[in-house]
């Protein structure tokens, strides 16, 4: 209606749509260049809208057969300027793959 703001949805492209297994770490990528609804946001901009990012992953359970999904919420607060996801992989001593999942939500400073 005229003079009422909207609800917008944009889908964000993403650098790698899906993944043949995650038994190895997959992120989830969008590049921010000029097609990207995020081209131009700074920390301030982003604190000053009532913005949300939202995110919908599903899979198929290698072991079930089942239908998993997982969704999630990012409001500005909890969005980070200047910082990336801790690496969760490292090489064990015997050349194995080890994955902390305490790492899961920790963050390190990163180049903008």
């Amino acid at each position: 209606t005229e003079g009422v703001p909207s609800y917008r949805m944009y889908d964000l492209t993403l650098t790698r749509n899906w993944s043949p297994a995650l038994g190895r770490s997959w992120q989830v990528l969008h590049p921010i260049g000029p097609d990207s609804p995020l081209h131009g946001a700074t920390e301030e901009s982003v604190r000053g809208q009532d913005m949300e990012i939202m995110v919908s992953v599903s899979g198929l359970d290698g072991t079930s057969s089942q239908n998993i999904q997982g969704n999630w919420r990012y409001l500005p607060e909890g969005i980070k300027f200047g910082f990336r996801y801790a690496d969760m992989l490292s090489a064990k001593p015997d050349g194995r793959i080890q994955l902390d999942f305490s790492r899961l939500h920790e963050i390190t400073p990163a180049a903008l």
